[in-house]
């Protein structure tokens, strides 16, 4: 129950150091203890709850709840709040238990909008709406679809986050030591300390925004860490990501999981588990997923003509080694590792898990080559461990395995190619979209690839349970929407949801969130479908399917001892008797048995005997 000030509490007020434009407008909770409001003055339209207990933000605990030495203009002020030290604060409700400490300015003019970000192509042409409602599979229709106007124009409206009247600040939100917050509101549990500049934005739930942080048009979803002077102008940070030590994005979209440190980013359109660690490194006018950025990786988007119009896409997967450059606009295939120079445009989409290097000027493709690598199965194996999101239950849905109907539909059609590749042959060397793959490696290709499909097959078979004989879903092709790999039917049912506008986003997610449920069945009639294309029975390829996982497995193997080389023992043990260094490596590194991951391996392919 609020009521306004009598004349004796006005007097009491007034000897503590307040001031007000109007007492009249001042309302306060019965009951409220007055001596918890000193030196501070109110402006225009106030309503105060009741103070009790003590503030638990980290830079104000134990601070008794209240207002003190700050201005407050046309505010609602919570219950158990505190207020201290703010210059200004304005137009705002303060939810139960927030904590607004040492601050400049907070203030909110209701005529702020998020607009829109420039993913993708930097001149332009995709427009993606700033919105809390937005997720990394929508994001990637609005990018993709532009050719279709009426269904950009549905979805965009389905998007469409109106800033309120006033700002918002969540149960549990601590706000401190920051100079200017303008037009940004905060859902629950969030800590922001030592901003520089928040301008117009939404912060969701259980954020951190640190230390130097200047960010204007923005949205920051959940479960983020923002910190050490990043910059972000126009720019979507969705889940479990961190972003900080001088990062700099400018119409950025960073979905679950991203980790971008140091470098710059422009018009990227970052996928789950886009990482960035390192200076030097200018990710431009692409999309990405599952993506790690080498040292000093660089990109051109700009060809000096019409403008920076040309973009790229690296599939889900994709690494780049340090100081690599690819010239847009170019198109890299899923799991591919790029190294060196590329000043051509680059398109090998139709051939993933492959190495793409530069040799004196010139673009090489080792298909495959990338399937022998333990980090590319140590990736696999990480991504679902390092999921920061704490509500996974209702976070935006992604598939992160690598081997799915998606990857393997690819490695089919680059069987085939490679084939015709070969058989069309004229030297120990052949030619493709512009890069040249040695005729040993096209053949080396080709085996893994075959052995990478029996592992996929085997796995689907064992895992996948019974099929469905009522449903024939997932036995087409696969499409990859920004981390979420989905049948093509699956994706043309959501599409035409998106299209109708009496199907509001909550639905559409909810759809988007089946795709993981259902994702085995869907899988499993891939697999039986292609054994029943190559007239094989289930038997049959489980036993083949298990001696090419072996194989493979057994190839990987090899690989990580490279680990354990001797080579890799140079710089240890640098004082003392000559096998000393073995010693010294054994502590700090350990052995090929004790790693956790080999060792899995090692079962997996023990376990696989019995069928092969």
């Amino acid at each position: 129950m609020f009521v306004r000030l009598d004349q004796p509490q006005i007097e009491q007020l007034t000897r503590q150091g307040c001031t007000a434009t109007d007492w009249g407008k001042i309302s306060i909770h019965h009951g409220n203890d007055l001596s918890r409001i000193v030196r501070c003055n109110f402006i225009g339209e106030v309503e105060i709850g009741d103070f009790c207990g003590l503030a638990g933000g980290t830079s104000t605990i134990g601070l008794p709840n209240g207002l003190y030495d700050s201005t407050i203009a046309d505010c609602e002020i919570g219950d158990c709040v505190l207020v201290k030290n703010v210059g200004l604060l304005r137009n705002s409700v303060l939810a139960f238990h927030t904590c607004l400490f040492n601050c400049g300015v907070i203030d909110y003019d209701g005529h702020a909008s998020l607009g829109t970000m420039a993913l993708l192509n930097e001149g332009g042409g995709r427009p993606v709406p700033l919105s809390p409602l937005l997720s990394a599979p929508v994001a990637h229709v609005l990018c993709h679809y532009r050719h279709e106007a009426e269904l950009c124009n549905a979805l965009t409206e389905k998007l469409m986050w109106k800033m309120p009247g006033r700002c918002s600040i969540g149960q549990g939100t601590t706000i401190c030591n920051c100079k200017k917050i303008l037009n940004v509101c905060f859902g629950a549990e969030n800590t922001i300390d030592g901003t520089e500049l928040l301008k117009n934005g939404h912060v969701g739930i259980r954020n951190i925004i640190g230390t130097g942080v200047n960010a204007q048009n923005f949205v920051i979803k959940s479960d983020n860490i923002i910190s050490d002077g990043a910059m972000l102008e126009r720019t979507f940070v969705g889940e479990g990501c961190e972003i900080g030590k001088q990062f700099s994005a400018v119409d950025s979209a960073f979905f679950a999981n991203c980790q971008a440190f140091h470098g710059e980013a422009c018009s990227l359109f970052a996928g789950p588990y886009t990482v960035t660690h390192h200076k030097s490194t200018l990710l431009i006018a692409c999309q990405t997923s599952f993506f790690n950025a080498g040292s000093a990786t660089n990109q051109s988007n700009h060809l000096y003509k019409l403008g920076p119009l040309h973009q790229g896409i690296m599939e889900r997967g994709c690494k780049t080694a340090s100081s690599s450059y690819v010239m847009w606009p170019g198109h890299i295939g899923a799991f591919s590792m790029v190294m060196g120079h590329h000043g051509k445009h680059l398109d090998t989409s139709a051939l993933p898990f492959s190495y793409v290097l530069e040799r004196d000027g010139k673009s090489f493709i080792m298909p495959g080559a990338n399937l022998r690598s333990v980090g590319t199965w140590r990736d696999n194996d990480k991504w679902p461990k390092r999921d920061r999101r704490q509500d996974r239950e209702q976070s935006e849905p992604l598939i992160s395995t690598m081997l799915t109907p998606y990857t393997a539909q690819k490695i089919v059609n680059a069987i085939s190619l490679l084939q015709n590749l070969k058989q069309n042959a004229a030297g120990n060397e052949v030619h493709y979209n512009g890069c040249t793959i040695k005729l040993a490696a096209l053949s080396a290709g080709i085996r893994l690839y075959q052995l990478a499909l029996g592992r996929f097959i085997f796995d689907t078979l064992t895992n996948c349970g019974k099929a469905d004989n009522n449903s024939s879903v997932g036995a087409e092709m696969w499409v990859d929407w920004a981390g979420l790999v989905m049948p093509q039917s699956v994706a043309e049912n959501i599409i035409t949801a998106m299209r109708d506008k009496g199907i509001d986003i909550a639905a559409i997610n909810q759809m988007l969130h089946d795709v993981p449920v259902d994702h085995q069945l869907h899988e499993l009639n891939w697999v039986l479908n292609y054994l029943r294309q190559h007239d094989t029975t289930r038997n049959e390829a489980l036993r083949q399917a298990a001696s090419d996982a072996n194989m493979l497995d057994t190839m990987v193997l090899g690989d990580a001892e490279n680990d354990f080389a001797d080579f890799t023992k140079i710089g240890y043990g640098v004082e003392g008797e000559p096998n000393t260094n073995d010693a010294d490596f054994s502590a700090v590194r350990g052995s090929a048995d004790d790693n956790s991951f080999l060792r899995q391996i090692k079962q997996q392919i023990k376990e696989r005997e019995k069928f092969a």
